[in-house]
């Protein structure tokens, strides 16, 4: 009698194990999210810095009282520093192929702290804007590592999605703290002390993460001269990606329609609540940041997870199931907030219709981290997601900067190409993983065997 398609789904994904995480990986995996939360705090923190007026308050307390950063000098570093984030992402795969995802983390940490550090001591624009790009770079470096690090960590291939959700909840945890910065910058800590807080939490869990046990992933020798190393991997990799140009290339057109549903969201839907509803600007904030950032970044966000791990090993659709959950998810999501915008006068209606569709996005992002990196070989697979995420957010901002300057839409019409574009970007996944996914996966694991390597040995050696 043949294999029903959950068993099949649980030999493709990992066998099921009573431990979730690798034994002697627990400090790992705590430095993992500490870190995780004080790299988006560092990320996040110059946004509500910057919102203190130095009208109101003195250079102690408002950066821009201090630098005299002006309103297009913060536009010009907000918009580097998302540059260089992106261009490290695109190498840190690399990185972390060749040197170890614990190494590379570690040095993306490192940035970080240097960044916050310079940013801490900056008495003018040019420093600032040093130090918030170095501090950018060590972000961009350390989220591929961290994808790595749980794909390693994590014992049963049933419970990765889980896993990969957490580290994402630790990162939302992360920025609802940013908002912290205004509290913390209106105290005796200062804007200066708040930069140095956020360098110590960076520093410890690093500290943590290279005295944890050695549970993690080993980083492979190398047997060329690093530079050369780094650009031979980063060709590889992506010749895998070309020659798999069609799952691939479907999973970046899905993922670039939903980053350009959520940037326009993210752009405009805050003026909407408030233009539309201004007597509750004020409820509005609050249920935005316990709601919506706690409440579904966070909370909602882990039984995403855990859902998503139950369906895929019920296997309604087979092994596409772990694409087929977020596009169900996505088209279902693009409704409500569509509901959200077209409401007048109900305040109520409109946020709730938001915040369903803020839920429905949290099963999108970690199922599809964790099948780019089934489908791809074992030696390739943190270089593949290093690229994806390069690509992947190159394309969907530009894609956004030209609907928002480009097309001469007014807020409304952004929000509704904003709620098609997530529309469209679940029927992609959906089609990805029924006509794509497991071919390539498949292919992946050939190559894998090819390269004379276990297949399963998805743990750490």
């Amino acid at each position: 009698m043949g294999a029903t398609p959950a068993e099949q789904t649980k030999s493709l994904l990992g066998r099921e194990k009573p431990v979730d995480v690798q034994p002697g990986s627990v400090w790992l995996w705590l430095a993992l999210l500490v870190a995780s939360v004080f790299r988006q705090w560092a990320y996040s923190v110059l946004a509500s810095l910057y919102a203190l007026s130095p009208s109101d308050y003195d250079d102690k307390t408002s950066v821009r009282g201090a630098t005299s950063l002006s309103s297009d000098e913060y536009a010009g570093i907000v918009y580097a520093y998302t540059i260089v984030a992106v261009t490290a992402m695109g190498a840190s795969g690399a990185c972390t192929t060749l040197f170890g995802a614990r190494r590379t983390a570690v040095a993306g940490l490192g940035l970080q702290v240097a960044g916050c550090v310079t940013c801490g001591l900056s008495y003018g624009v040019v420093q600032l804007a040093a130090g918030t790009l170095v501090l950018s770079s060590g972000f961009g470096v350390f989220l591929t590592p961290a994808y790595s690090l749980v794909f390693g960590i994590e014992r049963s291939g049933t419970r990765r999605v889980l896993a990969t959700t957490t580290v994402q909840a630790a990162g939302n945890l992360g920025a609802a703290a940013a908002s912290l910065s205004i509290v913390l910058a209106e105290s005796f800590v200062g804007w200066r002390g708040t930069y140095f807080v956020i360098a110590t939490g960076l520093a410890a869990s690093a500290l943590l993460m290279v005295a944890a046990p050695d549970g993690g992933p080993r980083p492979p020798p190398t047997r060329a001269k690093p530079v050369s190393a780094l650009f031979g991997e980063l060709r590889s990799a992506f010749g895998w990606i070309v020659e798999g140009r069609r799952f691939f290339g479907g999973a970046l057109a899905a993922s670039m329609a939903c980053g350009v549903a959520g940037t326009l969201e993210g752009t405009w839907i805050a003026t909407y609540f408030l233009d539309n509803y201004p007597y509750y600007s004020d409820l509005y904030s609050y249920l935005t940041a316990f709601v919506i950032t706690v409440g579904i970044g966070v909370g909602f966000l882990l039984v995403a997870g855990y859902v998503v791990d139950r369906v895929v090993v019920a296997a309604p659709f087979g092994e596409p199931t772990l694409l087929v959950v977020p596009a169900v998810a996505l088209c279902l999501g693009a409704p409500c907030k569509l509901v959200a915008v077209i409401v007048n006068d109900d305040f109520p209606l409109a946020f709730v219709g938001e915040a369903l569709g803020k839920a429905f996005d949290a099963f999108n992002e970690a199922p599809l981290y964790v099948a780019l990196q089934l489908a791809s070989p074992k030696r390739h697979r943190p270089t593949v997601v290093g690229l994806y995420l390069f690509l992947y957010w190159v394309g969907a901002a530009s894609l956004a900067e030209i609907v928002n300057t480009c097309l001469g839409l007014n807020m409304y019409q952004v929000l509704f190409v904003a709620c098609s574009a997530q529309f469209a970007g679940g029927v992609c996944y959906g089609l990805v993983g029924c006509l794509e996914y497991p071919d390539a996966r498949v292919r992946a694991d050939d190559a894998t065997h090819a390269e004379g390597e276990d297949v399963e040995e998805d743990e750490p050696a």
